[in-house]
């Protein structure tokens, strides 16, 4: 967009990284109503083979993760400067919209 200002420009592409930041924070995907629906995949051979031979494999699999404990200490902390450093990047990202707008 040549007719904006170098400065308006610069605010832009700063939104820019900042879609690509939240994207990999973004949980889910976006629906969106006029995309087609994925198709159906066909079981191949390998597929039905594996269903006959093992046909309680889902179940099974499903009652031993709700069996095994989960603790929450397993989980590392988040470091304070890491949400330091994020809630001063935002604050950036803020005073530039605002300084667009």
């Amino acid at each position: 967009l040549p007719s904006l200002s170098a400065a308006t420009r610069c605010r832009l592409w700063w939104l820019v990284s900042l879609q690509a930041v939240l994207g990999l924070f973004w949980s889910q995907p976006l629906q969106l109503a006029w995309l087609p629906a994925p198709q159906a995949v066909a079981m191949t051979a390998t597929d039905a083979a594996a269903d006959v031979v093992y046909p309680l494999a889902p179940e099974a699999s499903a009652q031993l993760l709700a069996a095994m404990p989960t603790a929450a200490a397993d989980m590392p902390a988040m470091a304070w400067w890491a949400v330091a450093l994020a809630g001063l990047w935002m604050s950036g990202v803020l005073l530039m919209t605002l300084r667009t707008f």
